[in-house]
């Protein structure tokens, strides 16, 4: 039985089948890379001559190594933080590296939790992955809040490079 993907535009569905064999989809793709590869086939684009399925999967990409990036920092810092806390001397400068520590875990969270909703709202002539609003209601029923990634992530990097050198100085 041939395999069509699902179009969410009036456009006809795609018969995998009738795609000449340089173009064939694999069917271990997922569904979205099925309808990554279906675009470029049929020549969607925009200005930049890159297809707008281009640039989607680009930031799709982007987001998926910023969201292993962000995981990979946030380990490491409650790793420092647990260093630094049990090889703790009263010190002004160990006290200010053990809270610049925290506060990174705690933008590192944040982060990590905007990535699905950057995720959802990325639109296909979006052209970086720090220009998109992640939209989010706060207390569930109250307000509605927008937060850009790059005003999280900025202050969990900052604070945790500030630890690291409080770390060093308070040796």
């Amino acid at each position: 039985m041939p395999h069509s993907l699902p179009s969410t535009n009036p456009a006809p569905l795609i018969d995998l089948a009738t795609l000449p064999e340089e173009q064939e989809i694999d069917m271990n793709m997922t569904p979205f890379q099925r309808i990554i590869g279906c675009n470029r086939t049929l020549g969607i684009s925009y200005k930049g001559g890159h297809s707008m399925a281009d640039q989607m999967e680009q930031n799709l990409t982007a987001l998926e190594f910023f969201k292993d990036w962000s995981n990979y920092l946030l380990v490491t810092t409650v790793a420092a933080l647990g260093w630094s806390s049990t090889h703790y001397t009263p010190s002004f400068l160990k006290l200010a590296c053990i809270w610049c520590f925290a506060a990174s875990i705690i933008f590192g969270i944040i982060t990590l939790s905007l990535i699905p909703l950057v995720a959802e709202q990325l639109q296909q002539d979006t052209k970086s992955i720090y220009n998109v609003k992640a939209s989010f209601h706060p207390f569930w029923r109250w307000g509605k809040c927008g937060v850009y990634l790059k005003a999280v992530c900025f202050p969990q990097h900052v604070l945790f490079l500030a630890g690291i050198i409080l770390y060093v100085l308070g040796i």
